[in-house]
């Protein structure tokens, strides 16, 4: 679903609700909930959104030119975590730069207090290389991190951002995800009109 200048007005004109974002993520897929169909897609320059399996391949990272690994779900002993860290990748010989966050993917789950320094991080990291950022299955925290990102650092809307990932890759940000998005969207808008009304 490409963005259309009717979308992005909306973003501006009568805030987006967790039932158009829904929207927007079923629509590629005629309606359903679509799962990542490979391990790992470059959904935009520099940012791959990949699974657990694929973070932990060397060969993969290597023959993908991975500098910065950011993992949104690190944590040992439960199945929403993946045991990595710096040591993961040193061991292994990969010099990557290691940001790890342990997010639950919950409708609970304060992601937001951590999308600056993901996107810091992203950002960064774009700089030198590509940047893997994962969770466990590429769906939801590491999509909404990404999402987050293009907001804070390339100034896209929200609508506009989800539409970018989900173009390339399937995803989809539980509802409590989304509704911090829609906060993010909202605080980010506020602070551009102030900024514009400065000139």
């Amino acid at each position: 679903m490409a963005l259309t200048s009717r979308t992005a007005w909306r973003d501006i004109r009568s805030p987006l609700t967790v039932a158009d974002l829904r929207a927007m993520l079923v629509a590629p897929s005629r309606g359903v909930i679509a799962f990542p169909s490979r391990p790992y897609d470059e959904v935009y320059p520099g940012i791959i959104i990949g699974d657990c399996w694929m973070a932990t391949d060397p060969v993969i990272l290597e023959s993908l030119r991975v500098s910065a690994v950011l993992n949104a779900a690190q944590g040992i002993g439960q199945s929403h975590l993946v045991d990595t860290d710096s040591y993961f990748y040193e061991s292994r010989r990969l010099p990557v730069k290691f940001l790890g966050l342990r997010a639950i993917d919950a409708d609970w789950y304060r992601l937001e207090d951590w999308f600056q320094v993901a996107a810091d991080f992203i950002h960064e990291s774009r700089r030198s290389g590509k940047v893997l950022v994962h969770c466990v299955q590429g769906l939801s925290r590491s999509a909404t991190l990404v999402i987050a990102y293009l907001m804070i650092k390339l100034h896209m809307s929200l609508s506009q951002a989800l539409q970018t990932v989900r173009a390339r890759r399937e995803i989809f940000p539980n509802d409590g995800f989304l509704q911090q998005l829609i906060r993010l969207n909202n605080q980010l808008m506020d602070a551009r009109r102030v900024n514009v009304s400065w000139l």
